[in-house]
């Protein structure tokens, strides 16, 4: 059993550490919890572990301050480009995307330049004369 025990007569304090599987690191790592504790306990707040968690504490909530902050701003950022287009955004978005599924103006083909090109629509009247001109060709199925 490598597990080693150590008590202060004065204050009582114990520390048990059975951290690692050598004697000798667990004596090492035995007196320095024990003089942590005994520094916790005739320090008090000014101990040097409870600075260390104080200021780790502060240091935890000035970063939550600051990400509360930048999502706010974030927030109020998006509301004036809502506000700026004159409403909600994602709204626009669709009713833009909805109203081109309507007209049917322009029809896409692919473009090996840019990847889209806008061609316009056929008539009916088109679309006839070249269903009449593909069965002429005996090409229909």
């Amino acid at each position: 059993m490598n597990a080693v025990f150590l008590k202060d007569e004065e204050t009582g304090v114990m520390v048990k550490c059975h951290a690692t599987r050598s004697l000798q690191q667990n004596r090492k790592l035995a007196r320095r919890w024990l003089q942590e504790k005994l520094d916790d306990v005739h320090l008090g707040p000014n101990a040097p572990s409870n600075l260390r968690k104080a200021k780790l504490q502060r240091r935890k909530a000035k970063m939550h301050r600051r990400a509360k902050e930048k999502a706010s701003l974030f927030a109020l950022d998006s509301q004036d480009e809502d506000d700026e287009m004159g409403g909600d955004v994602s709204a626009q978005h669709q009713h833009q995307h909805e109203q081109e599924l309507r007209e049917p103006s322009a029809t896409r083909s692919n473009d090996a330049a840019d990847g889209w090109e806008m061609l316009p629509a056929r008539s009916p009247q088109q679309q006839q004369h070249q269903q009449h001109d593909s069965s002429a060709d005996g090409s229909r199925a």
